[in-house]
């Protein structure tokens, strides 16, 4: 039984923690919705594109998250089966394109796929195809879905894999035992373990994709993002921008509130004999399963990143890397502060609340969602209107801003992912620290501490992986010589010759990867040492 101390203790702290929040993400857009739906609308500016945009975008979302869960599924399906030979390689390889900016996936696969490309001749002449079908294809709806299904469908093989190591060997031998088929004995025995990380990954899918700029930019896809980049930037028409986010925000709401009803909870049993390590195959069993899972990783990385290769110029490359040293350092300052910003905040809210999912769990959870919901442009631009004057502009620059803006869109990330870590902390140890006389301190220290830091250094790999490729949130409030890397690829896109985009898209995925890489070897490293 917790005392009243420690529940006081607890309450404000929870409200100490969530006013950063309220202060840069909540009260803004309050006052920019309030703003927007309160003064007189330009007849026509928005409702001539609304229905046809929502369609769009919800196609557009869920298609994207049902190709990339029902992917990711199957790939860690296979992955966390058994043990096989080269498992961790080939899981290497399908993580890839997860750590791939997808506007890069984009850029990569137009650039493919164009009308004088390798692939459009490749096919003209073996199949009889018109270059210009495959070009017009990528930019499409259907083409979106592609791009967004090969970019994150990794994240669904992660949370299924993990998932699938966690299910007793046992339930499917007895089913095959009884005659059940392979889709039976994986309906019923297996898909009730996993379909709770299912729903997760959709969700945050369908979030990810409805809050991406760059990827329907780049394919000239008008969903609602893009239009209301363009109601703000080519128009300057706030109004009808945030009548058009307003659908996908109550879209977003709405999902939070169901993924519990469909996703369920988790069929976790208490660790026994029945979880065993998955035995070990040969390699003549192991390469039916190794063989879709390199098609995939084909796809997802090789395929596209040989269209920068096939473009790439040294003198392109000496240009681009000049351009791109201040970037860099902008992006990487950026990314790293918003990301720690953020994981520590959550880490403290997460210990702040009870384990049991209660009132201020699940209002926390919706003023997290309302920020990541709308796209990043809304988010600027609620921050620009709020802050963008005295006394605020002496303290809030433009850079403090930027990070702001990250900060208030990606905390719902560290938030979820700590919270489902605490849920699986079996309830005895709090009990027993707090008979034991443990005092709230002593519990974050000695309980909730040791199992959230692993988590927790997880997710900040992926904040920095999400905060590193915004663009929607960081366009419009970068200060002069303050652009980072995905906006300066932005700039020059459309207009540069083909070697410039290819140089420095490749240099954007070496910025990207090369901590990863440091932190790997660093790592291996420090093993090796021990063990000498």
């Amino acid at each position: 039984m917790t005392s009243p101390g420690a529940r006081w203790l607890r309450v404000a702290s929870w409200v100490l923690l969530l006013l950063p929040t309220l202060t840069i993400s909540i009260f803004p857009l309050l006052a920019l919705f309030g703003e927007a739906f309160t003064a007189p609308m330009v007849p026509g500016a928005a409702s001539d594109i609304a229905w046809g945009t929502l369609t769009l975008t919800l196609v557009m979302c869920l298609g994207a998250a049902v190709c990339a869960t029902a992917l990711g599924v199957f790939t860690g399906s296979l992955l966390g089966c058994a043990d096989w030979p080269g498992r961790r390689s080939l899981r290497l390889l399908l993580v890839l394109p997860v750590l791939i900016p997808p506007y890069l996936h984009a850029i990569a696969w137009t650039n493919l796929l164009r009308a004088h490309g390798p692939a459009a001749q490749f096919f003209f002449t073996t199949a009889g195809l018109d270059p210009a079908m495959l070009a017009e294809a990528i930019h499409t709806v259907p083409g979106a879905i592609f791009i967004f299904t090969l970019a994150y469908f990794p994240l669904t093989m992660l949370m299924t894999e993990k998932t699938m190591q966690l299910v007793p060997p046992t339930l499917s031998d007895v089913a095959r035992v009884y005659g059940a088929s392979t889709w039976q004995t994986w309906r019923w025995a297996i898909w009730p373990h996993i379909r709770p990380a299912a729903t997760t990954s959709a969700l945050i899918v369908f979030l990810l994709t409805g809050s991406e700029l760059g990827v329907p930019t780049i394919l000239k896809v008008r969903v609602f993002n893009f239009e209301v980049f363009t109601q703000l930037s080519a128009f300057n028409n706030f109004h009808s921008a945030v009548f058009l986010c307003t659908p996908l925000l109550l879209a977003g709401v709405a999902l939070v509130f169901g993924e519990y009803q469909i996703g369920g909870q988790p069929h976790w049993q208490t660790p026994d004999i029945d979880y065993l390590a998955p035995r070990r195959l040969t390699f003549r069993n192991s390469w039916p399963l190794a063989a879709p899972l390199f098609f995939f990783a084909t796809f997802g990385v090789i395929v596209p990143l040989s269209s920068f290769g096939s473009a790439f110029d040294h003198n392109s490359a000496g240009k681009m890397a000049v351009l791109a040293i201040r970037p860099i350092l902008n992006t990487y300052s950026y990314a790293l502060v918003a990301s720690l910003s953020c994981m520590t905040v959550s880490f403290l809210l997460v210990a702040s609340l009870p384990r049991a999912a209660g009132v201020r769990r699940r209002l926390t959870d919706i003023l997290l969602v309302a920020a990541f919901a709308v796209p990043g442009t809304i988010m600027a631009f609620a921050l620009l209107r709020q802050f963008d004057h005295a006394p605020y502009t002496q303290f809030l620059t433009p850079p403090v801003l930027v990070v702001a803006a990250l900060f208030a869109r990606f905390q719902i990330v560290p938030f979820r992912a700590l919270s489902q870590s605490l849920a699986q902390i079996p309830v005895e140890l709090f009990e027993t620290a707090v008979i034991e006389g443990a005092g709230p301190a002593q519990v974050f220290r000695h309980v909730m501490s040791p199992v959230l830091c692993g988590p927790a250094l997880l997710v900040t790999v992926v904040l920095f992986l999400l905060t590193f490729n915004e663009l929607g949130s960081t366009i419009l409030l970068y200060p002069p010589g303050g652009e980072t890397l995905p906006i300066a690829l932005y700039s020059i896109e459309a207009n540069s010759p083909r070697a410039y985009v290819a140089c420095l898209s490749l240099i954007t995925l070496v910025t990207l990867l090369a901590p990863f890489a440091l932190i790997s070897l660093a790592g291996a490293l420090t093993r090796n040492t021990w063990r000498g």
